[in-house]
């Protein structure tokens, strides 16, 4: 039976294979590197920002940590909370109004801007994963294809940078699991401080103006 292709073709040209494969992943590994941070460490710098009444100061950490998707995500909730605050505000001074006035849900408004602005940060970074995702295997290739080629300084340059840009591509799928991850922890964290904001009603259009710029 003829063969679909010359696998020994592709094992002697074993140093294009692995500049290939490198090439694949090299998109993915500085998407995730560039757009990774610490979920946790973030939510709670916001939070107490907040709970000390100091909106445009959050504001404008979320703007210093673009592109982050967590740091994105997070500015749109800020925002959605100050614009859903001033429909709060309409309410209570409204007729019939007061503090104990029906007011809005505030939440799915400010959840629905968090969603779509994470979504928006995180598609380049699904789109590099998915160009990188042949790179494993063509670094594998290229460092079966320097063992097999029989000198040494071949299988010593070949295996190491082929075994180098497989630990690599191991990191940067930990760091697109951990984004992935934050966009229910770092909404979960903040939920209660969004609303907050929101229920602040004329506090926070204040903000929103002192904001301006951020």
């Amino acid at each position: 039976m003829e063969q679909l292709f010359d696998l020994s073709w592709w094992l002697r040209m074993h140093g294009r294979v692995l500049f290939a494969g490198a090439a694949l992943g090299m998109y993915w590994v500085s998407q995730a590197h560039s757009r990774h941070i610490d979920a946790e460490v973030f939510a709670s710098v916001v939070r107490k920002l907040i709970e000390a009444g100091n909106v445009p100061r959050a504001l404008k950490l979320t703007s210093a940590g673009l592109p982050m998707p967590a740091c994105v995500a997070t500015k749109a909730a800020i925002l959605a909370a100050v614009r859903v605050g001033a429909q709060v505000g309409a309410a209570r001074g409204g007729y019939r109004g007061g503090p104990n006035a029906a007011l809005p849900p505030v939440l799915p408004e400010i959840s629905r801007d968090y969603d779509e602005a994470f979504r928006k940060a995180t598609a380049s970074l699904w789109k590099a994963f998915f160009l990188a995702l042949p790179s494993p295997f063509l670094l594998a290739l290229a460092a079966w294809g320097s063992f097999e080629s029989r000198g040494a300084a071949s299988f010593t340059w070949g295996m190491a940078v082929a075994a180098t840009g497989i630990l690599v591509l191991g990191y940067a799928g930990y760091c697109h699991v951990r984004i992935v991850l934050s966009r229910e922890r770092v909404f979960q964290n903040l939920a209660p401080f969004f609303e907050q904001i929101a229920r602040d009603g004329g506090k926070a259009v204040e903000a929103r103006e002192q904001a301006t710029g951020t």
